[in-house]
């Protein structure tokens, strides 16, 4: 039975884009996770590792979380990386790990809410810091990467 977060999986195994996305498109992939260890971060991680054979790079700030995830799904596929996705040394420091093998997607699944001048500016500061993210490890891609 789906729970809060696999009803978001339920529906998203549902949705069909025609001729322009086939459902298998992530099999195989390498895919960079940031809030592997909880909520829909976690249940992403161990979708798309047990149903998809994703290679995915888990972030997180919870060593004891990570513990259980390979727990439940196994080492082979999980490389876990605790970090702070909010410190911009953190990120300079993954992407130099992951330049030699690259990545395929990016899954930003991370709950950071940090203080907000006024609700209107809500969604650009999440946008930035996003892109600020995505920025770090764009950076340092390789060529397999298309960030």
């Amino acid at each position: 039975m789906c729970n809060k977060y696999l009803d978001f999986l339920c529906i998203f195994d549902k949705i069909k884009a025609e001729n322009v996305m086939k459902k298998d498109w992530i099999n195989g992939k390498r895919v960079l996770i940031t809030g592997a260890t909880s909520g829909l971060g976690r249940e992403l991680t161990k979708k798309l590792i047990t149903q998809n054979n994703c290679y995915v790079i888990g972030v997180g700030r919870d060593k004891q979380k990570f513990d259980s995830l390979q727990g439940e799904v196994g080492k082979q596929n999980l490389e876990c990386h605790i970090m702070d996705v909010s410190n911009e040394d953190d990120w300079v420091a993954l992407a130099n790990k992951l330049k030699p093998s690259g990545l395929d997607v990016i899954i930003n699944c991370a709950g950071i809410l940090p203080p907000f001048e006024s609700f209107e500016n809500i969604q650009r500061d999440l946008v930035q810091d996003y892109l600020k993210n995505c920025n770090y490890l764009s950076k340092n891609k390789s060529k397999k990467s298309e960030i």
